[in-house]
This record gives C-alpha cells, sequence and structure tokens, in this order.
C-alpha cells in the first residue's frame, strides 16, 4: 500500500520547520541533508524556512529540536565538553529535544 502525501495540521495551523543553514550532513558531496530535508517536507505540504538557528538544526513549530552530529563531530564536541552544553541549552528552550548521532564505527 503506497501512502499518500498529506498536509500536516496543528489544530487549525500549518506546521512549520525551521531548518539551519549551515546544516549539510556527512558528505558535503552529496544533496545536503539540508536540501533533502527541505524537498521532503515540502513536498508533505510543511512550510519551511532555511535561517541561522541558535540551538539545533531542525526544529518544528518552536517545539521539537533536533542536533545531528556525526560520529567525529560528536566526539570532537564531547572532547571539548561542548555538546553538554548544547544538550543542556537545547532541553531548557524546546519542550522535546533530541541529539541524533549518524555514522559508522570501526571496531577493528
Amino acid at each position: 500500500m503506497k501512502a499518500s502525501v498529506q498536509t500536516y495540521i496543528i489544530v487549525g495551523m500549518m506546521m512549520k520547520l525551521e531548518i539551519d543553514y549551515r546544516e549539510r550532513g556527512e558528505n558535503a558531496r552529496k544533496s545536503s541533508r539540508r536540501e533533502r530535508a527541505e524537498l521532503y517536507y515540502t513536498n508533505k505540504g510543511i512550510e519551511v524556512e532555511s535561517k541561522s538557528l541558535e540551538l539545533g538544526d531542525f526544529v518544528f513549530d518552536d517545539k521539537v529540536c533536533y542536533e545531528y552530529k556525526t560520529i567525529d563531530d560528536f566526539m570532537q564536541s564531547f572532547n571539548k565538553n561542548h555538546i553538554f552544553n548544547q544538550v543542556t541549552n537545547q532541553s531548557a528552550y524546546y519542550p522535546f529535544s533530541f541529539l541524533i548521532i549518524e555514522g559508522s564505527i570501526s571496531i577493528y
């Protein structure tokens, strides 16, 4: 069964997604995470705005905040204790905040 494109409505208002314009993803040669998200959510009927965000990489309706990190970026942020300030600030400002770490770890 194929899903249909739907417009997401919350209490009579159209959902809005703000994406940090600096968001690029793990591989700069591929289309960026920002570009893919803009296309995906626009096709779902969600208003998308690319702008400079103080916290997070993606924010839905000023309520849900996502911070994406590659493994290398996460380790750098961890070693500098930057990640702890980031997630603390996000969780203090947004009702729902998430840290997503992407990539592969080689055990050998």
